[in-house]
């Protein structure tokens, strides 16, 4: 249990402060985005040498030194790789996705029932928040998917939920592994 000082505990209370008005609007007015490109090759190459775990093997970023996960304000782009006899557990979550199939082919399970249809290459799939899905890849070469998402509009507002099978519904706030 932590005091008021936030003495022996990790969680506690910290002293605020105050800004001009001028500075707080200066803060919380948007940053001017700028346009980024993505080189294929560039992305290949780093797909090459990265881990590949099951929900994304690496993350998109905007230029310009930015410092966080977004490419555009609030959404995320994932190239996610499930390699052949592969598949992903069935999950649901409070953010959509847009997976664009960038090459190989699997198949996606959507929906309570399991409903599973076909992916390929140039395949577009949109998946609502609170849908359940999983994918398999059932061909000879990676499944390589781009997902963009809106987590990173949701982590901001302390809204990332989620469910993994028929486990309980967990709200993810300050533990991104888990997202």
């Amino acid at each position: 249990m932590s005091d008021w000082n936030g003495e022996d505990d990790v969680t506690h209370i910290v002293e605020g402060d105050t800004i001009p008005f001028s500075e707080y609007l200066r803060r919380v007015t948007p940053r001017r985005a700028h346009p980024v490109i993505w080189r294929s090759e560039a992305l290949l190459r780093q797909l090459a040498g990265a881990p590949i775990a099951e929900r994304g093997t690496v993350a998109l970023i905007g230029g310009d030194g930015a410092d966080d996960a977004t490419i555009a304000p609030g959404l995320s782009c994932v190239i996610q790789v499930i390699l052949p006899a592969g598949r992903t557990e069935v999950h649901s979550h409070s953010f959509w996705h847009l997976c664009l199939v960038r090459s190989g082919s699997g198949v996606a399970s959507i929906g309570d029932d399991g409903s599973e249809g076909a992916l390929g290459e140039g395949d577009t799939l949109f998946i609502p928040a609170w849908c359940s899905h999983a994918f398999s890849n059932r061909g000879d070469a990676p499944l390589i998917m781009m997902v963009i998402q809106n987590l990173p509009g949701l982590a901001d507002a302390g809204t990332v939920v989620r469910q993994n099978g028929n486990e309980p519904v967990r709200v993810v706030y300050g533990d991104p592994v888990d997202a």
